[in-house]
């Protein structure tokens, strides 16, 4: 069966533009879309942030048959617990962002490094680097 497409229904405008160039260099692959959660179809992946989705509306695409990355800026045990509970991958940004590029790649649930894992090559937009 074919990976469905990734949709980055994330809300602010910067973060979005940056997530899907970045999945869509570390994940050739894939299809990778800025989009809202509504037009997912079974097998795609939704990655928001926890100010984008409800965990009700996690669950809501759980049940439609499509994966949710929820990833949050700041770790909180009990915002993890409720989007687990929904179906819901939830993966704490980080610099690398390899528990997200984890959580879309393969679906283990595991979001610890390997080393397998393909990370995006750096951009540096900086004159310092």
């Amino acid at each position: 069966m074919d990976a469905g497409k990734i949709l980055v229904a994330i809300g602010d405008g910067s973060l979005a533009r940056v997530l899907t160039f970045w999945l869509t260099e570390a994940l050739p692959s894939r299809i990778v879309l800025r989009s809202g959660a509504s037009e997912a179809a079974p097998g795609d992946t939704v990655v928001f942030t926890p100010g984008d989705l409800l965990p009700s509306a996690a669950a809501d695409l759980v049940a439609r048959g499509s994966r949710a990355v929820v990833l949050a800026p700041v770790p909180r045990p009990q915002e993890r617990v409720r989007y687990e509970a929904a179906g819901a991958d939830y993966v704490v940004m980080s610099v690398d962002n390899a528990g997200l590029l984890s959580a879309v790649r393969d679906g283990t649930g595991d979001h610890s490094f390997t080393t397998e894992l393909r990370t995006a090559p750096n951009h540096c937009i900086s004159s310092n680097c």
